[in-house]
């Protein structure tokens, strides 16, 4: 029996990847997810758009892969997600159906038959295009350190705020446990209204606030996110959540990235709220959270223990803002994301700029003087030191920002290094040949 091709395998389990994702029914939520007619529905609309275009990035590619033309590629995937939307909106309960989602679904199957042919090219290109290639690299990893260090600033909205204790709301479980006390900057948390709407606010965006809660933790954690204190302002849009995850002391601000309809960071510290064998769980467990510029503190004291962590605000925690769950940033493997994110942005700039400029005797066109200084070897060179001290110096201070730690200056220079390792071979014309007689 014939073994099945690359193509089909890819195929088939795309269809089953897709089916797995978009055709089991979900449990119900009361929270709003917007109109059937939108693009970026609900509050996390951009990430949700991004996981369509990944999760038919692969029908794509398998189709381009069988010969399919693209267009008829495209029309099929268009075809294939508005039926599932169909399927969705009549017979799949807890789905929501909307015309966002046969957009970036069809999106996401362009990605993969474009890529497919533009593959090959962008492996080996041609010595001038590598060199542009290499161009637009260092724009756009540059670019993207500017943009993080933006989306990982706190961004209170404009609205009234409203100081909440204990809530009972849609998307978590009320807290299991009885609050004692709380304080927002040395004062009593506000329930209701708060008149110190404008203070608060001046106070997240210069990044300097301190909240403290007292509670007893009483019983077990309903394994959700349970607040203790809360800030959400008029419009019910989420600007500070202080809460218990499990065992955990769970801390988010609202920052840029909510504009963008991105998932913002979260913190914990571990063991917070952990009761030790044999101790009584009506103790009281005081747990705080002390955001100073960038170093943002989290403590906890009960059953005779204290905690404490340090958590560096890191402009590269953007690759949580498009993951599909809430990631809590609790110790070194979230650092170690960080840097491998910031790695991964740097490669494409070091695999361009690392082709090799062709010899005119062996076939290669004879380089302009600009093509020369600007694009040859050394202004290569020259432009990957450039992106870097733009990327990681530069672009943080500008945003307000410390001096990045060595730690994310290795990163970089590896994922150049690391770019640069399997050098792509310049595709060349042939020589010409040389006339007979």
């Amino acid at each position: 029996m014939r073994p099945p091709r690359v193509h089909q395998v890819l195929f088939a389990g795309s269809l089953l990847l897709i089916a797995m994702a978009t055709l089991t029914p979900q449990p119900p939520t009361n929270v709003m997810e917007g109109s059937a007619l939108c693009l970026l529905c609900g509050g996390y609309g951009t990430v949700d758009a991004l996981l369509n275009v990944g999760l038919f990035l692969p029908l794509g590619v398998s189709l381009a892969l069988a010969g399919v033309p693209r267009g008829r590629g495209v029309l099929a995937a268009a075809l294939l997600s508005l039926a599932i939307e169909i399927a969705q909106l009549r017979y799949i309960p807890g789905r929501n159906a909307t015309l966002g989602d046969v957009v970036t679904n069809t999106m996401g199957a362009m990605a993969g038959l474009w890529l497919v042919h533009w593959a090959p090219v962008l492996a080996r290109p041609p010595v001038l295009m590598a060199r542009r290639l290499s161009i637009a690299a260092a724009l756009w990893f540059s670019g993207l350190a500017g943009w993080s260090a933006w989306a990982m600033r706190p961004a209170p909205t404009a609205l009234v705020y409203w100081g909440q204790i204990t809530p009972t709301l849609g998307q978590f479980r009320r807290f299991t446990g009885t609050f004692v006390s709380g304080t927002l900057d040395s004062a009593p948390f506000p329930l209701g209204r708060m008149a110190s709407t404008a203070a608060v606010r001046a106070r997240l965006r210069a990044r300097e606030i301190a909240v403290r809660a007292t509670v007893r933790p009483e019983s077990a954690s309903s394994g959700k996110i349970e607040p203790i204190v809360a800030i959400f302002d008029a419009g019910q849009n989420e600007v500070m959540v202080f809460a218990r995850h499990r065992d955990r002391l769970f801390v988010r601000l609202r920052t840029h990235a909510a504009d963008l309809r991105l998932r913002v960071p979260a913190y914990a510290l571990t063991g917070a709220f952990a009761v030790p064998a044999g101790a009584d769980s009506a103790s009281p467990v005081t747990a705080g959270a002390d955001l100073l510029v960038t170093r943002l503190t989290l403590r906890s004291s009960g059953y005779g223990t204290e905690r404490e962590r340090v958590v560096r605000v890191s402009p590269w925690m953007t690759w949580s803002a498009f993951v599909p769950l809430n990631y809590e940033f609790t110790g070194w493997i979230g650092e170690g994301l960080c840097l491998l994110w910031l790695a991964v942005n740097a490669l494409p700039l070091g695999f361009w700029s690392h082709v090799p400029r062709p010899d005119p005797a062996t076939g290669g066109r004879e380089e302009r003087w600009i093509d020369r200084v600007v694009l040859g070897d050394g202004g290569t060179r020259l432009l990957r030191l450039l992106a870097l001290l733009v990327a990681v110096g530069l672009m943080p201070l500008l945003w307000g920002y410390p001096l990045a730690p060595w730690t994310e200056w290795g990163a970089a220079m590896a994922g150049l290094a690391g770019g640069g390792a399997r050098r792509p071979q310049a595709r060349r014309p042939p020589p010409a040949e040389k006339p007979k007689g």
